[in-house]
Order: C-alpha cells, then structure tokens, then sequence
C-alpha cells in the first residue's frame, strides 16, 4: 500500500505472517520516497537486543500492547504527525 500511497505515518506490528514488521520496515527505510515516513512499532513482541538496535534510528517510537492507553497512542502519533 505504501507504494501506491505514501503514508503519513505508519503503525507497525512485529509480529505478522509471512513477512514481519522488521521487514516490513526495511523496505520502507530501503526507499527514498518512504524512508521519512514516521513508524510507530506497537508489539507485544519482548524484543532481544539484537531486535532492539534494529529498530534504534528508523522509528519514532515503541509502545508494548497491554502497557498504555489509547490517548497514549493518540497522543504518540499526534507528536509524530507535528
């Protein structure tokens, strides 16, 4: 989809079939027209980490499922967005 329209920012999961969110979020990085793109990371994945510095530098922010509320992720993409 981000190839058909560039986001404005994207909410991410780890955790998917087939291809997963650090794959996902490496072709999006990989990509002049969407490396700007802002990616929030919502998982409940507990990260190594070796995961952990993957994700340093290429996201705006991680947030746990189960550990915040929803003004919490509202507020999060509401400063990404800014």
């Amino acid at each position: 989809m981000a190839d058909q329209h560039r986001p404005d920012l994207m909410i991410l999961d780890l955790m998917m079939p087939g291809l997963d969110g650090f794959g996902v979020l490496e072709a999006l990085k990989r990509r002049e027209d969407t490396a700007s793109v802002p990616v929030i990371v919502v998982t409940a994945k507990e990260l190594t980490p070796g995961e952990e510095r993957r994700l340093q530098g290429r996201i705006t922010r991680l947030m746990t499922k189960g550990e915040f509320l929803s003004e919490d992720l509202l507020g999060e993409i509401d400063r990404a967005l800014e």
